[in-house]
């Protein structure tokens, strides 16, 4: 695959996955953590995801129509949101981590409220009674689910950041390449653009002729 193919398939990746977890996160639902105790977080991370969906858009035009000075903007943006967005995520994770006694609270509601304990019978007289247990208090062993979700979290947080670190770095050096082959102020419009407009070429400047001889006359 070529480089400006791989810088193509990476946004689309990037417009895919920051859409869905601005989905989830307005909806105050994560799939990385399995409560939303990080109510407002969640909303600045749906917020930060929608910016960097719009700047894997605007670069995934630009390396449509391989326009250098669409690219150039698309860097600038990509350098600022990437770090930003990788800073929030890791912050996330400090939040879960620092409220585990409400996560714990919540585990071990929930699993009272699963599990069912009811018992009924029939007495000697043919009446029905009912018994109710209280369950174990740590059905889901929720303190082994709380370490899990912090590890698992870390894992795709390290994930995250080699492969938008990298992609990035593809990003820029596939502009930088452009950059060489065809400066800003040039009028080299990419793409399908091509088959509308001439390129033209670009000029001399006027001190290239400073050498030349005038023409003879006869």
């Amino acid at each position: 695959m070529s480089l400006r193919g791989g810088c193509a398939v990476a946004c689309a990746i990037w417009l895919g996955v920051n859409a869905y977890i601005a989905t989830l996160s307005f909806q105050g639902y994560t799939r990385k953590y399995t409560i939303a105790s990080i109510g407002p977080a969640l909303i600045t991370l749906a917020s930060i995801s929608i910016v960097f969906a719009l700047v894997a858009l605007w670069i995934l035009y630009g390396l449509f129509v391989n326009l250098p000075n669409t690219l150039q903007s698309g860097v600038i943006f990509l350098f600022f949101i990437v770090p930003i967005y990788l800073l929030d995520i890791l912050a996330n994770i400090f939040i879960f981590g620092i409220q585990k006694s409400l996560y714990m609270d919540w585990c071990l509601q929930s699993s009272q409220n699963r599990v069912d304990e009811t018992m009924q019978g029939l007495n000697m007289n043919n009446t029905l009674y009912t018994i109710e247990t209280l369950p174990p208090t740590n059905v889901y062993n929720c303190q082994k689910l709380w370490e899990d979700e912090i590890k698992f979290s870390l894992a795709i947080f390290i994930l995250m950041t080699v492969c938008y670190i990298y992609w990035s770095l593809c990003v820029f050096y596939y502009y930088e390449k452009l950059r060489e082959l065809f400066p800003d102020n040039s009028t080299y419009l990419g793409g399908f653009m091509n088959y509308l407009y001439p390129r033209i070429p670009p000029t001399l400047p006027h001190h290239a002729f400073a050498n030349v001889a005038p023409p003879s006359s006869k």
